[in-house]
C-alpha cells in the first residue's frame, strides 16, 4: 500500500515540476522554489516506492538460528501430528475481453473459466510437559495432501525449537520442504 504512496507522489510531484519549471506568470513570485520543491518531492517518492516494494521477509532469520543455537529441542515423528487442512477453488477468467466471455456464456458457460485449486495444510503437534498440554503450530504450507503426507513419511521426523523463556516463541522446523 506506501509504494502506491510513493506513485502517486512521484506523480504529483512531476506533474508540479513540469508545470512550476514552465511558469510565466506574476502570481507565484519565486516559482524557482516551488521548483525544486517538486523535485524533492519526486525524490521522495522514488524513495518510499523502492524502500517499501521490497518483500518482507517470511521469518527472522537471525532469531531462528538463535532458536537453533539455544531453544529447548523438541524431537517429533511429522505424521504423528494433526493436519489443519484448508482446501479450496478459485475459478480464474481466461478471457479480460468482456465481448469473449458474454459469448462463451451464451454458448457454453464454462469455456472462459479456469478452475485453480489451492491446498493449504498446518501441521499441529501437542506435546505435554509437566503433565500440561502445548500445541505447537507449523507456518501454512501450500502443497497437497497426499504430497505432503508422502513427503512427511519420507522424513519422518524433524524438530520444534522452543525459546526457553517464552514457550509461545518456537520455529517448527520444515525447511527439507523447501528443497523439493
Amino acid at each position: 500500500m506506501k509504494h502506491i504512496l510513493g506513485i502517486v507522489l512521484i506523480i504529483l510531484g512531476g506533474i508540479s515540476y513540469y508545470f512550476f519549471s514552465h511558469y510565466e506568470g506574476h502570481l507565484i513570485p519565486v516559482p524557482f522554489l516551488f521548483t525544486i520543491l517538486s523535485a524533492g518531492i519526486v525524490v521522495l517518492g522514488f524513495y518510499i516506492f523502492i524502500h517499501f516494494l521490497k518483500a518482507p521477509e517470511p521469518y527472522n532469520f537471525i532469531e531462528i538460528r538463535r532458536l537453533k543455537k539455544e531453544g529447548e529441542k523438541i524431537d517429533i515423528v511429522l505424521l504423528d501430528c494433526d493436519f489443519l487442512i484448508n482446501n479450496y477453488t478459485v475459478e480464474k477468467e481466461i478471457s479480460s475481453n468482456y465481448k469473449v466471455q458474454g459469448l462463451d456464456t451464451i454458448y457454453n458457460g464454462r469455456r472462459s473459466v479456469k478452475n485453480i485449486d489451492y491446498d493449504q495444510i498446518v501441521l499441529v503437534h501437542e506435546y505435554i510437559v509437566n503433565g500440561k498440554s502445548e500445541k505447537f503450530y507449523s507456518q501454512t504450507i501450500f502443497k497437497e495432501e497426499i504430497t505432503l503426507r508422502f513427503l512427511l513419511e519420507k522424513q519422518s521426523r524433524t524438530f520444534i525449537y522452543v525459546d526457553k523463556k517464552n514457550r509461545d516463541n518456537y520455529y517448527f522446523d520444515l525447511e527439507f520442504l523447501e528443497v523439493q
